[in-house]
């Protein structure tokens, strides 16, 4: 009898009881914390790594859960554990506080401190890691972390809050990063370097969990995505590494599997997020360990007689029928689509990087090819004459793979630099196969130069070979070149 008066008139203390208990049974038997105002509130202290993770997809995946979330990223670039605790001790208001309210909206306010954040919600996890370059140094970790603990955890608001360890990931294998050469610029020494740290900080007083992304991400690099899943060498790509990290912080968070969820980004196929959501759960089942994705390791089988395959150079997302090259880095390899959102067997492979990404480029071009905008925009280039962000470039280069031997090709190349009075931006492009074909355009306020390569014939082995490089009309004091868009068509 008074259990079910109680039912009738529920007092707050019961509801929170009965709320944790439901959770518990619709997650196989793992409670996660939740606020009383039945929320779940979520703050980072990191850097660009926290933004790939939590930033974007998480609380995407909450929603699908009837999971209400706050997410909150203290922001500040390449910053190590180090850099954190000077700031506890002066409490300086140097971060971008970046925010997703439970209604969805995002915010950032700049130059909060460390403080402000931790008064502005009573959080129910709170999120720590080293900078990247550090991440597998248990020394950089253990002589930070505990003092920046206990700051924090005298000015949480939340009595039951929960700290967290972010596991980051390995550099890609090809990763310019110079904090790469801590670990002889091996990834698999640098991803069993973060484990080691991660099992150490797993056992520190204080550590309630540790979210394992660094090993979702190995995890999902035994695909036949294969090391694909940065866009420099070290940062997630949009949308697909960033949703692989999301997935792993959302099972490991909840305690629910996320395999079988029906929510992706735009830009992510039905079998890229199998891929992301089975690395994640067998990283949350095994987070020391590479659990090989035998089910994914061969590529979908694609069409041989595709319609036209369309390239963005420096695209995040897929843009319509456009295939984003997400990485300027040589190694990566891309499986295209044709327009019609068909998987080709025609593979485009990096050989030789670019210097970076750049925008500035038309967004209004007029040629007799649809280019949008978002396309014609952004740009990889390289630096043929003077060193620029650390090093020249001066040749750039990749290759299309799984063209039919006999067949023959129709290409066009597009690059633009808009308002740049600097010289001629003259870009060369070579194109090898069974023949060799070369052309050349000036970058510079360009909105209707192209490059076309007609009847362009695959070597014996199907490929076509593209070398990227300043022209000989180049008058650029850098000798910046540019690449935007590429499209290849069969001849008839």
């Amino acid at each position: 009898m008074t259990f079910r008066l109680l039912l009738r008139r529920p007092v707050p203390t019961l509801q929170i009881v009965l709320s944790i208990l439901l959770t518990v049974f619709l997650s196989g038997g793992s409670a996660f914390a939740r606020n009383a105002d039945d929320i779940v509130k979520v703050l980072a202290i990191g850097n660009s790594f926290s933004e790939d993770a939590i930033e974007n997809n998480l609380f995407d995946l909450a929603r699908e859960k009837g999971i209400k979330m706050v997410v909150g990223n203290l922001y500040i670039g390449g910053a190590p554990l180090t850099l954190h605790v000077k700031n506890t001790r002066e409490n300086n208001s140097v971060y971008a506080y970046r925010k997703t309210s439970v209604d969805g909206t995002r915010s950032a306010t700049p130059r909060v401190s460390i403080e402000r954040a931790l008064a502005d919600e009573d959080w129910d996890y709170i999120s720590f890691q080293q900078a990247s370059p550090l991440s597998g140094q248990l020394t950089t970790v253990t002589e930070s972390l505990p003092e920046l603990l206990d700051y924090v955890k005298a000015r949480s608001r939340n009595p039951d809050v929960k700290f967290v360890y972010h596991q980051t990931w390995a550099y890609s294998a090809h990763s310019p990063h110079a904090g790469f050469a801590n670990y002889e610029k091996s990834q698999e020494k640098m991803y069993q370097a973060i484990v080691n740290v991660s099992k150490e900080v797993a056992k520190m007083d204080g550590i309630d969990r540790v979210i394992p992304a660094g090993t979702a991400i190995q995890n999902a690099r035994t695909s036949f995505i294969g090391d694909n899943f940065d866009r420099d060498g070290y940062h997630l790509r949009m949308p697909l590494g960033r949703y692989v990290a999301a997935c792993t912080w959302f099972e490991k968070l909840f305690g629910i599997p996320v395999t079988g969820m029906k929510y992706k980004p735009e830009g992510v196929s039905e079998k890229e997020k199998s891929v992301a959501q089975s690395a994640a759960h067998f990283a949350v089942e095994n987070p020391y360990t590479v659990t090989g994705l035998t089910r994914f390791q061969k590529a979908p089988k694609g069409v041989r007689h595709p319609e036209a395959i369309l390239v963005d150079f420096g695209g995040t997302l897929h843009a319509g029928p456009w295939n984003p090259v997400t990485s300027p880095l040589e190694g990566k390899t891309y499986v295209l689509n044709d327009s019609l959102g068909r998987t080709t067997r025609v593979h485009l492979e990096m050989t030789a990087r670019f210097n970076g990404k750049t925008g500035g480029g038309t967004a209004a071009s007029q040629t007799p090819y649809a280019l949008p905008g978002n396309v014609t925009a952004s740009a990889y280039f390289g630096n043929a004459k003077k060193a620029v962000g650390g090093g020249a470039i001066t040749e750039s280069g990749f290759r299309l793979t799984g063209l039919r031997r006999k067949g023959q090709y129709d290409i066009v190349l597009f690059a633009s630099k808009m308002g740049d009075s600097l010289g001629v931006q003259d870009t060369r492009v070579v194109c090898r196969g069974k023949n060799e074909q070369q052309g050349s355009l000036n970058a510079t306020d360009n909105i209707s130069g192209l490059i076309v390569f007609s009847g362009a014939q695959p070597a014996a082995d199907g490929t076509l070979t593209f070398t990227v490089t300043a022209g000989p009309a180049n008058t650029n004091p850098d000798g910046f070149y540019y690449l935007s868009a590429l499209r290849l068509k069969t001849k008839k």
